[in-house]
Parts: C-alpha cells; sequence; structure tokens
C-alpha cells in the first residue's frame, strides 16, 4: 500500500539482509546482545539516520537527507 497510501519513504531490504547476517553471525559466535538482538524494526522518518531521507512527513522536506544521527538511532 506504500505508493497508494504513502505510508513508507524508504525500504532498506539491502540494509536488512547485511544487518540480518551481522546480528547470525554474532550468535554463532556466541555473542548475545540482549533480548532484542536480531528483530528486525522500523523508524519513522522524523529520526535522522545518515543516508537516508528525513522528511518529517512533509512534502516541503522529501528529498532532505541530514549528516545527522539520532540518538535513538543510535
Amino acid at each position: 500500500y506504500g505508493p497508494i497510501i504513502e505510508s513508507v519513504i524508504t525500504i532498506t531490504d539491502d540494509l536488512a539482509y547485511k544487518q540480518a547476517k551481522e546480528a547470525d553471525f554474532l550468535l554463532e559466535q556466541g555473542k548475545y546482545l540482549g533480548p532484542l538482538h536480531g528483530i528486525p524494526y522500523g523508524l519513522k522518518d522524523i529520526i535522522a539516520v545518515p543516508e537516508y531521507k528525513t522528511t518529517w512527513g512533509s512534502r516541503t522536506f522529501e528529498n532532505q537527507i541530514l549528516d545527522v544521527e539520532a540518538s535513538v538511532y543510535k
């Protein structure tokens, strides 16, 4: 429904697969990072992540990419 209701700004398939492989590798090495280890998540476009659009839900900022990494993302 993304194109219809415009509810998703960016889908990061490649990044998600990369992070999943990293999480699996850590588990194979016996490194468990806690109860959220490997759980996929999504961030709203109000959260600044370098190289990705931070639109704040506004067409005015539809192409805005901030060179800032929000604390909640870290």
